[in-house]
């Protein structure tokens, strides 16, 4: 496992074989897939967004389970309706998500934070590589 340390004065890096400097820096970069590092970025990047609509879509649901019978018995008792019964679905449907995304939002915040993070990594790892490819040469 390599061991990483920054210095004032330059950067210091440290491994089990004790390169220091330049020279270390160079040798891990070398030793990287620059391909299989943008692959897992960009995987990351794309499973995100997934991850947080199943997620919602499980929260909403069960909600969805909980919120109908109560909303139908409070608005057949409030206002009786004797009309189309689809609003009653509507409606639950509509509170279960509010209630879904008042619970989840500091999640749904983070999750596009985190995807905010991984382009910047991504573009960051592109520059890098192309700074790594201009000192081979």
């Amino acid at each position: 496992m390599l061991g990483f340390s920054t210095a004032l004065a330059g950067c210091t890096v440290r491994a089990r074989g004790a390169l220091e400097g330049a020279l270390g820096v160079l040798a891990i970069l070398e030793s990287l897939d620059w391909d299989y590092v943008e692959y897992r970025v960009n995987r990351a990047r794309s499973l995100y967004p997934i991850l947080l609509i199943v997620d919602e879509a499980l929260w909403t649901a069960l909600l969805l389970v909980l919120v109908a019978p109560a909303y139908t018995f409070l608005n057949a008792f409030l206002f009786n309706p004797t009309g189309n019964p689809w609003y009653v679905l509507v409606g639950s449907v509509a509170l279960a998500v509010a209630i879904t995304l008042a619970i989840t939002w500091g999640e749904v915040v983070d999750t596009f934070r985190t995807l905010w993070s991984l382009d910047s990594l991504l573009w960051e790892v592109r520059w890098l590589y192309h700074e790594y490819r201009k000192l081979q040469t």
